[in-house]
């Protein structure tokens, strides 16, 4: 059985499916989800100032990368924040406006955000 990790979009968009174990490839084409899921993070962090601090300080201050639970916990308590806030419309005019004015990052568009 596949264990997946899902992080949900701020902007409304599919959550992003992550297969365990996130390391796949080996050498030069080795390529690791895990730092995937936490750049993914924190450029959500970037484009969205407002909230920087609480994910900062609540969801990236503890993860192994190596483990399945740990990093399911990680995009639990992101996931949760996000569902929260958009669930407040806090971020609708923030989010709306980021992306009106195309401001989000490209690292943002890349991962489907």
């Amino acid at each position: 059985m596949a264990l997946d990790l899902r992080l949900h979009s701020p902007a409304g968009a599919e959550p992003v499916v992550y297969t365990w174990p996130l390391t796949s490839g080996h050498g030069s084409d080795k390529h690791d989800g895990a730092l995937e899921i936490v750049e993914t993070i924190r450029w959500v962090c970037d484009d969205l100032p407002e909230m920087k601090g609480a994910l900062e300080k609540n969801i990236l201050s503890d993860y192994d990368t190596h483990s399945y639970e740990s990093m399911r916990a990680l995009c639990d308590r992101f996931n949760r924040a996000i569902d929260s806030v958009v669930a407040l419309g806090s971020l609708s005019y923030a989010i709306s406006a980021v992306i009106l004015e195309g401001q989000f990052s490209s690292d943002v568009h890349l991962h489907g955000y």
